[in-house]
């Protein structure tokens, strides 16, 4: 629907209805993979590592897309394999059994240290990750006097990237090579480490795609 009405307030009502609908999505897709049993540490790692694949294919192709087609055009293809994607789950079996209804305490996880902690972790990680992954392109762009093209292309491989590191880290757990909670500490500080390289205010290529 975005491509319809070349009007800043649709625009955001679109980006709204998107947000809901990938955070409901990520929440259930997170939900199924931690229900794997014994495989659910790597079924979290190539879960969140497919987030990734589309994270980076978007940066990496939406400029080219937009060469070709404008704007409008560029959001039609992404909504087209939306469409697409529906029409898949409309056929998939989730193999759920119906369970009895349950109360949920909200309260009681909003007073929970473990829930801020892992909720503040999460936002350090990967909510980082993704405010940066909308600015990389033009950050490069704008810092460097890249390309919008070449600028996209450098910033989805650290997007790409996660597609191998996320499965890795399920398998690390899944083998107990290292435990959830130093394998958080890791990620954590190596996000703040990027942050920190690419604040620096220094025109210095190594750094930035270090960063």
């Amino acid at each position: 629907m975005l491509p319809l009405i070349p009007n800043i307030t649709w625009i955001l009502l679109c980006r709204a209805l998107v947000g809901f609908g990938a955070g409901g999505t990520f929440v259930a897709g997170a939900g199924v993979a931690a229900s794997l049993g014994k495989h659910s540490f790597l079924g979290q790692g190539l879960y969140g590592g497919s987030v990734q694949i589309g994270s980076g294919l978007g940066l990496l192709l939406t400029p080219q897309l937009y060469a070709w087609f404008n704007w409008q055009g560029a959001f039609l293809c992404w909504g087209l394999l939306g469409i697409a994607s529906i029409l898949v789950w409309l056929f998939v079996d989730d193999g759920f059994e119906a369970h009895h209804r349950t109360k949920v305490n909200i309260r009681a996880g909003l007073r929970s240290p473990a829930v801020w902690t892992l909720g503040l972790s999460h936002m350090g990680t990967f909510g980082l990750g993704n405010a940066i992954a909308a600015w990389i392109a033009v950050y490069l762009a704008h810092q460097y006097g890249l390309s919008l093209g070449l600028a996209a292309t450098l910033g989805s491989i650290a997007l790409l990237s996660g597609m191998f590191f996320r499965p890795l880290g399920g398998i690390l757990l899944a083998r107990r090579a290292i435990r959830p909670i130093p394998l958080l500490r890791i990620g954590t500080i190596l996000g703040a480490a990027g942050v920190a390289l690419l604040a620096l205010p220094l025109r210095f290529p190594p750094l930035a795609a270090l960063g």
